[in-house]
C-alpha cells in the first residue's frame, strides 16, 4: 500500500477581539491596543470606566457647597449673576449678591456710591437768648453776641446798663 499526501490547507488561525465580550463598565467604550482591550469613559462622562461613568453631577448636591451641577457639570453659579459694583457668594450652591462696601441699590443689576448728605448745621442766634443785661441790645458779630448799652445809659452792658444819674444824689 501506497501512502498519498493529503493536501491539506492550513488551519486559519481564530482572530480574537479583546473587546468581545466587552470588559468596560457602564457608558464606557473598548478600544483594542497592542491585542489588548483599553477602556475610556464617554465623552463628558467620569469614573472607573472598568466599572462606571457618569456625570460629574447630576444634583446640587453632588458638588461642593461653593459649586453648583449645572449640565452634569460642577462650575462656580457667579459669573454673570450679581450687577455693577457688587459681590457674589455662593452658599449651599446658591449665588448670592450683596453690593460692595460703600455702595447701595439692587445687587442683581446696579450699586450706586453711598452719598453722604451734608450734615444739617443748625443755625445758632447767639442773641436768643440775650446775654446781655438790662437796658442792654445785642449784636451779632462774627457769630458771636456784643452787648451794648442803650442810648444815654451806662455801666457793664452784659450785667446792666443805667442811666447817668436816676436820684439827685447821683447827677454831677
Amino acid at each position: 500500500i501506497q501512502c498519498n499526501l493529503v493536501p491539506t490547507t492550513p488551519a486559519k488561525p481564530e482572530i480574537i477581539d479583546p473587546c468581545r465580550p466587552s470588559p468596560c463598565g457602564i457608558n464606557a467604550k473598548c478600544t483594542e491596543r497592542n491585542l489588548a482591550a483599553a477602556c475610556t469613559c464617554l465623552p463628558f462622562l467620569f469614573g472607573d470606566p472598568y466599572v462606571e461613568c457618569k456625570p460629574e453631577c447630576t444634583l446640587n448636591p453632588d458638588c461642593a457647597s461653593h459649586l453648583a451641577c449645572v449640565s452634569n457639570k460642577c462650575i462656580d453659579p457667579c459669573p454673570g449673576v450679581c450687577g455693577t459694583h457688587a459681590t457674589c457668594r455662593v452658599t449651599n450652591h446658591r449665588p448670592s449678591c450683596v453690593c460692595d462696601p460703600g455702595y447701595e441699590g439692587d445687587p442683581f443689576r446696579i450699586c450706586n456710591r453711598r452719598t453722604t448728605p451734608p450734615p444739617v448745621t443748625e443755625i445758632v442766634d447767639p442773641c436768643n437768648p440775650s446775654p446781655c443785661g438790662e437796658n442792654a441790645v445785642c449784636q451779632k458779630r462774627q457769630r458771636a453776641a456784643a452787648c451794648q448799652c442803650i442810648p444815654e445809659y451806662f455801666g457793664d452792658p452784659y450785667v446792666a446798663c443805667r442811666p447817668e444819674c436816676v436820684v439827685n444824689s447821683d447827677c454831677p
